[in-house]
């Protein structure tokens, strides 16, 4: 009946909309595959509905997704371009039924053939608020927001892609979606898996030293992971100690052996380059050992090796441990690489908690536990901080990395002399713009001297002074 209507008034949109519910109702009721779900989208493309059938898309959306969600993994590359083509013509409204249709769509990532293709379907702005947010199932599980599930996605398609064809890089597609990357994790900086993938995509473009600008904070958080120090090794391609010394800190994490045969295969790779044959030779027996023991191929690469005279001509080492551990400074240093070394002062410590305060400047502050050392903190101590800037969405801190008593001169911004009159306010008092705690009142009056510290008025969110120590001042 609704085809009828149309056939013989099709500029009528009553009929054109009575048609597509009509359509929708078959999709909701007899679809159970991706190709008999494409008959009906293709023929609800024909019918040209405005995007103000708002009531009409949203329906449409939340009936694909629930197809989508149904169907198996058996849908061919073919089957799932034109499911995408179709959903790309049709509007796109920021709406539950859109969210949950691209819900849909991720969990059948991996069989999408060439998901960056359709990047415009997955724009920023085409998501809810609640898309950005961590979901936490019944049972205690996080689920990472909707959001950052996308982006790794596409960052995957488009890696695959650069691997193929590396001037796809150059392609406006591309670098639209690379500043989206940009600002969604900049944005979001809990979605710490996106900092890896703007590294690995810079680095396939050939731009190591900004991959490094973004994976080093990365590894910071994820350094006892072997695979973060495998791809950080990567990122050094001119420098093969500092290759080697990655590869070092990746066999020392506590990992089963299973995980680490292609990191011992590029270790041995490394040591035969550095003509150290007896620890590549220990290396490449450790990869046979493993390979062989889950009938594994062994690599014509390692075979290879196993030929050469100076493996056969030398004895291997009971392990290679202690070459890791002195590699493994240098690449501990490559860590901090991006952080910045600042003399500073101790301004408060709480015992209680094992915390305490510094001050570099009033830009530059912050705290930190202080459990590292093995002695307790004294509020006026001088240290030299390795300290590492952290963008949040809202404010700046800075994460201590280490720190090291010294003894460098007192800076006038940290630390001062004064003297003047004590204006006692019942347990506190003044001098000038010096603070004065009970602690140091006892029964002092009148005119005082001793020196101050910087420290900071929660009250008045400014930095002043207070006084580390006070005596009686006798005028002449």
């Amino acid at each position: 009946m609704a085809q009828d209507l149309l056939r013989n008034a099709p500029d009528n949109i009553h009929n054109r909309r009575a048609l597509g519910w009509v359509y929708i109702e078959l999709i909701k009721t007899q679809c159970q595959s991706l190709q008999h779900l494409n008959t009906y989208l293709s023929r609800i493309q024909v019918l040209k509905l405005e995007s103000s059938e708002e009531i009409f898309w949203e329906q449409l959306r939340w009936q694909i997704a629930k197809i989508l969600f149904s169907i198996d993994n058996s849908s061919s590359a073919e089957q799932w371009s034109i499911t995408l083509n179709c959903i790309m013509s049709f509007p796109c409204q920021v709406s539950n039924g859109f969210s949950t249709l691209i819900k849909a769509l991720i969990k059948h990532q991996i069989e999408v053939p060439n998901l960056a293709n359709f990047y415009l379907l997955f724009k920023v702005q085409n998501f809810q608020s609640s898309d950005f947010q961590t979901t936490i199932l019944e049972n205690g599980k996080a689920v990472p927001a909707l959001v950052e599930r996308v982006f790794i996605a596409l960052a995957k398609s488009w890696i695959q892609n650069l691997q193929k064809s590396p001037k796809t890089g150059l392609q406006d597609e591309f670098q639209v979606f690379l500043s989206d990357l940009d600002k969604v994790s900049d944005n979001n900086p809990k979605m710490i898996y996106l900092i890896y993938y703007r590294a690995i995509l810079r680095l396939k473009l050939g731009l190591p030293e900004e991959a490094r600008n973004f994976f080093i904070p990365f590894a910071q958080k994820k350094q006892t992971e072997f695979w973060v120090w495998d791809v950080l090794s990567q990122l050094y391609t001119d420098d093969i100690d500092k290759q080697i010394a990655c590869l070092s800190k990746a066999l020392l994490c506590k990992t089963s052996n299973d995980f680490l045969v292609k990191v011992r295969q590029k270790m041995a790779e490394l040591l035969i380059a550095k003509q150290n044959w007896a620890a590549a030779k220990t290396e490449i027996e450790g990869i046979v050992t493993t390979r062989t023991q889950h009938n594994w191929q062994i690599p014509s690469q390692v075979t290879d090796w196993q030929k050469l005279e100076n493996i056969t001509n030398v004895n291997s080492y009971t392990s290679n441990k202690s070459i890791y551990q002195n590699y493994a400074v240098l690449a501990e240093q490559m860590l901090l690489s991006n952080v910045a070394i600042h003399v500073g002062i101790i301004w408060k410590t709480n015992i209680e908690k094992g915390t305490a305060q510094f001050f570099v400047s009033e830009n530059i502050n912050g705290g930190f536990q202080y459990a590292k050392i093995k002695q307790d903190l004294k509020v006026g101590e001088i240290f030299k901080f390795t300290l590492r800037e952290v963008k949040s969405q809202e404010t700046i801190f800075w994460q201590v990395c280490s720190l090291e008593q010294t003894e460098e001169n007192i800076s006038e911004n940290w630390q001062k002399n004064f003297f003047g009159y004590l204006k006692r306010f019942r347990n506190t008092g003044f001098v000038e713009d010096v603070f004065i705690e009970e602690q140091h009142l006892q029964n002092h009056s009148g005119y005082v001297k001793g020196s101050a510290i910087r420290a900071f008025d929660s009250k008045k969110r400014i930095w002043g002074w207070k006084a580390l120590n006070i005596e009686p001042f006798e005028q002449s």
